[in-house]
This record gives structure tokens, sequence and C-alpha cells, in this order.
């Protein structure tokens, strides 16, 4: 079979471990890294690593082809010269989920819309991003012109290039599996649809056990976990807990910060424009000084964040609320799966349809005060100015707030799965893995008041057994890791092996299985 496998940043280790094992097998493999970050700060070490593994120079690529053309165009220039046609013609064969300015908008590199990351050079003449989109398209097309590829594999979604290639793959009829954790303790489970939406067999599986009236001991056991105790619904997230906890802090904040000033100063003496001429910025590409300069004024929102009372509410309202978990954004799930990044516009959405007396607990993602991500606190006050909103403190834990509420709103958090499992409707404004589980519903102004007041019927259980069933149990940290001594730890050939016998057997399934199309068009 021939392979075409796609790797973003510390991803490339284990997809390299994967390709070794395939190409042992007899298989044809190719690699594509769909990241700036291999190109301009590794010098070439994923390649080496490559081609340690024994691949030829024709058996990857990345993306420097693509900077170095985009890179030499003068950005005032009225010269540049951009193919529309191939642009609109891809478009039309190819794009028939999303259009082309819905994947630019997928991206945190190439669209800032909604969000305040500021340490990518986005240029002033428009024309540029059409060239992009031009010399992008390009590379993509020719990759898939040789050879036939039997079906794509990645890990998680990854911005502008994942999606393209899922369109692309999905008008070919090209399998496009990826791995993705399930939300579920370690489980992880390999998609065939981008999580936009419960895979087919799942749905077989969660059939099967109702009419089998299985009693799903395994879902049982974590469902009363998750109802009696403070548990987080999958395993990482309480190392991830706790180092948000530290990087909270006024000396954490100092400390990073010198960090990397240190860092940048050094690296400032040895790095030059690797793209184009001296003092010119690269487009879509960071330097260490606006990462320097968007750092410090990110935490000094934070600073100011945690000293608003307004934001900071310690206890919940006694009357009834709906618990609104905000995202970290940008985030490569949401900009993938949700129609909209404007949660303001959500909160507004939602306070208009609840009758007085009710309220909304608001409560940011904690990530969004310890990196590069803070939006402006006039944000967050400019929502605290609907009467019925109560923002409660970051660090005020999720699991505590879903257990008494009367419902629950995200774009497509896990806070939907959580609160299904305490027995709370679920409200919804983008699309995820889970949203075809009874009791999570897309928000629509007209049906939210007698879907909040029905009678809640759920098949979580069944959703939860079947990924017991056919999930893979893994660390993904692991996986991505570049820590000799953690992957040797950690059996990692024996994950390798085991998730290459997963996509062979699932490519082996009919053609229906492997190939499921979403209606949903952004």
């Amino acid at each position: 079979m021939n392979i075409f496998l796609i790797a973003f940043e510390g991803e490339s280790y284990f997809i390299g471990k994967l390709a070794q094992s395939l190409k042992q097998s007899g298989h044809s493999v190719f690699i594509f890294n769909c990241d700036h970050y291999t190109v301009t700060h590794m010098k070439g070490e994923v390649y080496e690593y490559y081609k340690n593994l024994g691949l030829t120079s024709n058996e990857f690529t990345n993306l420097e082809d693509v900077f170095e053309e985009l890179n030499g165009l003068e950005e005032n220039s009225s010269q540049i010269s951009v193919d529309m046609n191939f642009i609109k013609e891809f478009e039309k064969k190819y794009c028939t989920n999303w259009t082309l300015h819905a994947l630019l908008h997928k991206d945190s590199t190439l669209s800032h819309t909604y969000h305040h990351r500021d340490i990518y050079y986005h240029p002033k003449n428009k024309i540029i991003y059409y060239k992009f989109l031009e010399i992008a398209l390009n590379k993509i097309q020719k990759i898939f012109v040789n050879p036939d590829f039997d079906f794509v594999f990645t890990i998680r979604y990854q911005y502008f290039y994942k999606a393209l290639i899922y369109q692309v793959s999905q008008a070919l009829k090209i399998p496009y599996f990826s791995l993705f954790g399930t939300r579920i303790n370690d489980i992880h489970y390999i998609y065939n649809n981008l999580c936009w939406g419960t895979p087919i067999e799942i749905k077989q599986e969660m059939n099967r056990l109702k009419s089998t009236n299985n009693k799903c001991p395994e879902a049982e056991k974590y469902i009363d976990k998750m109802l009696s105790s403070q548990m987080h619904p999958y395993s990482s997230f309480s190392s991830t807990w706790d180092n948000i906890k530290n990087n909270l802090t006024f000396s954490s904040k100092i400390i990073l910060i010198g960090r990397n000033i240190r860092y940048t100063l050094k690296s400032s003496l040895f790095v030059w424009n690797k793209y184009s001429s001296w003092g010119k910025r690269d487009y879509f590409l960071p330097t260490w000084w606006s990462y320097m300069k968007t750092l410090c004024i990110a935490s000094y929102r934070s600073i100011l964040y945690q000293r608003d009372n307004q934001l900071n509410h310690s206890k919940l309202p006694h009357e009834p609320f709906i618990y609104f978990a905000m995202h970290l954004i940008p985030e490569s799930n949401t900009l993938t799966l949700s129609k909209t990044l404007d949660e303001m516009e959500c909160i507004f959405q939602l306070s208009k349809v609840l009758p007085v007396g009710w309220k909304i607990v608001v409560k940011i993602n904690p990530y969004m005060l310890t990196n590069l991500d803070t939006h402006p606190n006039s944000y967050y006050q400019r929502i605290n100015t609907l009467p019925n909103v109560i923002f409660i403190n970051p660090l005020y834990l999720s699991s505590d707030i879903v257990k008494k509420c009367s419902a629950v709103a995200s774009l497509c958090g896990t806070v939907l799965l959580e609160g299904l499992i305490h027995g709370k409707p679920a409200f919804r404004w983008g699309e995820a893995e889970f949203t075809d589980i009874e009791g999570i519903y897309e928000f629509n102004s007209d049906t939210f008041q007698d879907n909040l007041n029905k009678t809640l019927h759920t098949d979580v259980k069944y959703y939860i057994q079947s990924f017991f069933n056919l999930g893979i149990s893994l660390n993904l940290n692991y996986l991505i890791s570049t820590n000799d001594t953690s992957v040797n730890s950690y059996n990692y050939l024996d994950k390798v092996e085991l998730i290459k016998k997963k996509l062979i057997a699932l490519v082996s399934l009919p053609a229906k299985s492997c190939i499921e199309k979403s209606n949903v068009k952004v």
C-alpha cells in the first residue's frame, strides 16, 4: 500500500517510527511535515532523524519551498500575479465541506480575527493571501498526483494543511484517519471523519450494546467515579491542571519572561532571516521579538485579570444557572470544529433566551491566563455587562460547577460530555465527536426552552462503553515526546505496532466505513 503520513511539530518522531515500521512491512510511505517549526527552528533535525530511520529524501517533504517562494515576494509590489482560475477550480473540485476562505480561518497563523496571539506577520497587501493559497494548493495537488495513496494518517487536527488534505482526501475517496483522544480516561481512537460527529463504527457499537441490553460495566464504573468524585474526564488533565495553577503565580510569570528574554537575546545573535532580505519580516512566521512582546502583554493582562474581583467570583449563585465554559482560543479543535469563535455572541444569544431569575456562570479556560493567548480584559468585561452573567474564578473546579448547574453550554468543549454524565442537558455552537449523543443540542433560540425542560434520556453510557470496547489506551504525550528516557519506558514501539495493525485493519473495512463525509458546510 501507498500511505500518506502527516506530521505537525512533535508528531514528527512518532510518525517517523510508524513510517519505518510500515516500510519494513513492505508498504510505501510519504511524510509531509505541515508546520513552520521544523523548517525555521529545527535546522534539519527532523530530516536527519528520518534518514537515520532508513527513509530516503523522496519519502518526506516540508514547507520550505512554500516559505521560500512566498517570502521572495515584495509586499508593496503591484506585480504579484495570482492564478485565480487555478484556485477557483481547486475549490470547485476538492472543497465539498469548507470553502478555501473557511480553511484560512482554521489556522491561527493565517488568521487572527478572533484571537489576540500576535506573533505572526500578516501582510497588509491581501493579494499575498491568495498567492499563498496558490502556492500551498499547488504543493498539495502535486503530492496527490503520484503515488495514488491508499490512505492518509495523522495525529489530531492542526489548522490549515490538515483540514485541506482532509478535503482533498474526501473528494478523491481516499480514507483519512486521525488519532484523537476520546476525552474518556486515556482512551484514544482512530477517527475517519475528522471528529465531525460520531463515527459510524461507534454508532454501530452503541446500537449493538443497546439491542443486547448490555450492562456496560466499564462505562458504569467510569460514570460512577465522575459522579462521586472530582475526577477529570481524561487522564492527562490532572497534570495539566497542576501546571496551570503553578503558572498562574506572579513569580512564575516573572521567571518565564526572564527565561524568554535570555533566550531571545541569545538567539538574536545567531539567527538571520532565512527566506528574504535582511530586516524584512517573513509572512505568516513569528520572530522571537514578536513572541516576547506578546508574552509580556499576555502576562500583564493575566495579572490584571486575577486582580479584577468582578471576573473572579468565588461562589456560585443560588438561582438556577447554566454553566458556559470558554475555550482556549486559538486551539486546533475549536478552529476546526466550530462554526464561530465569537464566544461573546454565544453568551449574548444564551442570555436573551433565559427567563428572569436564571444566571449564566462563565468560566474562562485557565490556559488563557498562562500563555500567549490572553484576550484583553475589556473583552471579558463587556461580556460581564450582561445582567444575568457571573464570571467564576478560573481555578474553580469545573466538576463542582457541573454538579450544581441546570445545564451546560460551550462551543464544542469536553464540558458538554461531562454535563451529560451528570444528567444535565448540553448546548453547543460547534461540532465534536460526541455531538450525536441524545441530550447534546445545537443551540437554537426557538427550541432552547423545550430542550432545557424536557426529560433527559441520554445514551451516553453506550457511547462511553463503545470507546472502551473499540478504542486504544495510550498516553499521547509519550508518543510525541523526543525524550529517549520516557519513550523507552513506555513500550513505545509496541504502541507503534498496535496503531499500525489498527490502521491496516481499518483499510480492509468496506469503503463506506473508511470514508465518512460530513454534510455540514461552514
